[in-house]
C-alpha cells in the first residue's frame, strides 16, 4: 500500500534506511594511517643516511687535511692517505695517483688488496691519451667515467684490466693553474658505475692532493735553492782557503755537482791545449779513475766531455747507449746512460770540462744544468786566481833577484865571480831548474866561469878547459844564430857526449841522447 503525499495526494515511495557499515579492527583507515606514518619514516631514514654520508666525507676530508698538516710536507704519506681514504669512501677495490712528469704519468701512490696490481702500476708509466683512465683524464683535463673497461672501445689495457678484475672506473685530473700535473684513478671489480657524489668526493681529494704536491714542490724548491746557495758558498770558501791550491777546489766542485744534481759520479778535466786530463773525480771506482787518468780526451764527438770541449757549450746526452756518435771506450761505459758536460771557459778559451753521469735514463733539469754551469764559472775563477798569484809571485821573485844582482854588482865593482854566482843561483831557482852554468865566449871557444849545483869534478873540468862546441850542439847553434836555444829534451841531442858530460849525466840525472834522434825548439 502506497502512502500518499500530504500535499498532493500522490503516492510516495517508501524510503530505505541506510545501514552503517560494520567497523572492522584492521580496516582501511588503519592502513591509511600506517602508510601516512611510513612516509616520514622513510624520509627520515633517507636524510639520516645522507647525513651519515656527509659526516663520513667530512671526517675523511679532515683526516686527509690532518695528514697534510702532520706530515711536514712528506708528500708520499699524504698521497697514500688520499688513495686509502678515497677507496674506502667510494667503495673502490683499487685506487692510484699518478704524477705527470716530463710528458709521462708515473706512479706516486696506490691502494689495492692485490699487491700484483700495485706492482704493475708502479712499473708502468702512462702516456696521456684515451687508452687508460689515467691517460684519458690527463688528456681531457676532465673527470672520466668508464662503465666497464672490458667493453670500452677506447680502453687499450683490457688484458691488464681483466687480470686485475677491474671493471667500472673513474679518473679525476690533478689540475694546477689550468694544467694537469697528474690524475687519480679508482676501479671496482664489478660493473657498478660510480655515483655523482662519489665523483665529487674524489674531486675534493684531487684538490687536496694538488695542494699537497704544490706545498711539497715549493718546499723542495726552497730546499734546493738553499742547498745551491750553501754549495756555492762552500766552493767559494774552499777557493778562499785554498787560494794557491786548486786540488781542493776541483774536488769540492765535482762533489757538489754530483750530489746536488742527483748524479751517480762525476769528473773534472783540465785542458792542456790539446787534451782533457782528469783533475778530480767523485764516486768513481779506483779502476775507473785510473783508466780515465791513463786515457786523456781529445775534443771530438765520441763522448760528452769531448763534445763539450769541441763545441764550447753545455752538452747533454739523454742516453749514451742510444747515441750513434757516442763511442767512448771507457771500461764500464755500459753503465752510463744520461750524461752532462759543461765547459769551463775563460772568455772563449777552453780551460776544462765538468762531466757528471747517471746510471739511468733521466734527464738533468734546467736548474741542475744552470747549477753545474755556476760551478764551472767558479772553477775558472779559482784557476785565474792561482794564475794571477803565480804571475805576481814570479814578478816579485824576478824583481828580488834583479835587486840582489844589482846589489852584488855595486858591492863588488872589480870582481865578476860573485856577480855571476848570484845571477846563476837566482836563474836556477826562479826557472825551477836543477843546475846551471855561465860560460864566457872567446872567439869560437867557450869557458865555464860559474856553476850552481853541479858536480865539482865537472865544474873543475869545464872551468879550466876551454872548448869549441860542435855546430850541431845547442851551444854551437846558439853561437851561430846568436838566439836563445831551447831544447825540450837533452836526450834528443845527437852529439857524442864528452867525458865531462858523461860525468854530469851520470851524477845529476841529465838524459842521454839515443843515436839517430834529434829535436830542439827555438
Amino acid at each position: 500500500m502506497r502512502r500518499r503525499s500530504s500535499t498532493g495526494g500522490k503516492p510516495v515511495k517508501a524510503r530505505r534506511r541506510k545501514t552503517a557499515p560494520l567497523k572492522r579492527g584492521d580496516g582501511s583507515k588503519t592502513q591509511r594511517r600506517r602508510s601516512s606514518a611510513a612516509g616520514p619514516e622513510t624520509r627520515i631514514a633517507h636524510l639520516t643516511r645522507e647525513l651519515n654520508e656527509a659526516l663520513e666525507r667530512q671526517r675523511a676530508t679532515a683526516e686527509v687535511l690532518s695528514a697534510i698538516s702532520r706530515s711536514k710536507f712528506e708528500l708520499q704519506s699524504i698521497l697514500q692517505s688520499v688513495v686509502d681514504t678515497a677507496s674506502q669512501l667510494c667503495r673502490a677495490d683499487g685506487s692510484v695517483i699518478f704524477r705527470l712528469e716530463g710528458g709521462v704519468c708515473r706512479f706516486a701512490a696506490g691502494y689495492s688488496l692485490d699487491p700484483a696490481y700495485i706492482e704493475h702500476e708502479r712499473r708502468t708509466p702512462i702516456s696521456s691519451g684515451p687508452g687508460t683512465v689515467i691517460g684519458r683524464a690527463a688528456m681531457t683535463r676532465q673527470v672520466v667515467r668508464i662503465e666497464d673497461a672490458w667493453t670500452d672501445p677506447l680502453y687499450e689495457q683490457k688484458t691488464a684490466a681483466k687480470i686485475a678484475g677491474s671493471r667500472s672506473m673513474i679518473g679525476v685530473p690533478l689540475m694546477r693553474e689550468g694544467e694537469p700535473i697528474g690524475a687519480i684513478g679508482l676501479a671496482r671489480t664489478r660493473v657498478d658505475p660510480f655515483t655523482q657524489r662519489e665523483i665529487e668526493l674524489v674531486t675534493t681529494f684531487a684538490d687536496q692532493a694538488v695542494t699537497a704536491i704544490e706545498n711539497a714542490r715549493l718546499l723542495n724548491e726552497l730546499r734546493e735553492s738553499l742547498q745551491q746557495q750553501t754549495a756555492t758558498a762552500d766552493v767559494l770558501k774552499v777557493i778562499s782557503r785554498s787560494a794557491f791550491d786548486l786540488g781542493p777546489v776541483f774536488q769540492s766542485v765535482v762533489e757538489n755537482a754530483v750530489s746536488l744534481c742527483g748524479a751517480d759520479r762525476g769528473f773534472l778535466f783540465r785542458f792542456d791545449g790539446e787534451l782533457l786530463r782528469m783533475a778530480a773525480s767523485y764516486n768513481a771506482s779506483r779502476e775507473l779513475t785510473d783508466w780515465v787518468q791513463r786515457n786523456p780526451i781529445a775534443p771530438g764527438r765520441y763522448s760528452v766531455s769531448a763534445r763539450a770541449a769541441l763545441e764550447r757549450r753545455t752538452v747533454q746526452v739523454p742516453d749514451v747507449q742510444a747515441d750513434p756518435e757516442y763511442a767512448y771506450a771507457v771500461q764500464d761505459v755500459g753503465a752510463f746512460r744520461t750524461t752532462l758536460a759543461v765547459p769551463m771557459l775563460k772568455n772563449d778559451a777552453l780551460v776544462g770540462v765538468i762531466a757528471i753521469y747517471r746510471l739511468e735514463v733521466r734527464l738533468f733539469t734546467d736548474k741542475q744544468i744552470a747549477l753545474v754551469e755556476t760551478f764551472a764559472d767558479q772553477a775558472v775563477i779559482a784557476i785565474e786566481n792561482v794564475r794571477l798569484f803565480n804571475e805576481t809571485k814570479e814578478a816579485l821573485e824576478q824583481q828580488t833577484a834583479t835587486s840582489e844582482v844589482l846589489q852584488v854588482i855595486s858591492s863588488s865593482p872589480g870582481d865578476l865571480e860573485p856577480v855571476f854566482e848570484t845571477m846563476l843561483e837566482n836563474a836556477v831557482r826562479i826557472c825551477g831548474a836543477k843546475f846551471g852554468g855561465i860560460y864566457r865566449v872567446d872567439g869560437d871557444t867557450m869557458r865555464l866561469v860559474a856553476t850552481h849545483n853541479v858536480p865539482p869534478n865537472y865544474a873543475d873540468a869545464r872551468r879550466f878547459s876551454p872548448f869549441r862546441p860542435s855546430p850541431k850542439h845547442f851551444f854551437g847553434r846558439m853561437m851561430a844564430t846568436k838566439t836563445v836555444i831551447h831544447s825540450a829534451d837533452a836526450a834528443a841531442i845527437r852529439t857524442r857526449p864528452s867525458a865531462t858530460a858523461r860525468v854530469l849525466t851520470a851524477s845529476r840525472g841529465l838524459r842521454r841522447a839515443p843515436r839517430g834522434h834529434h829535436r830542439s825548439h827555438r
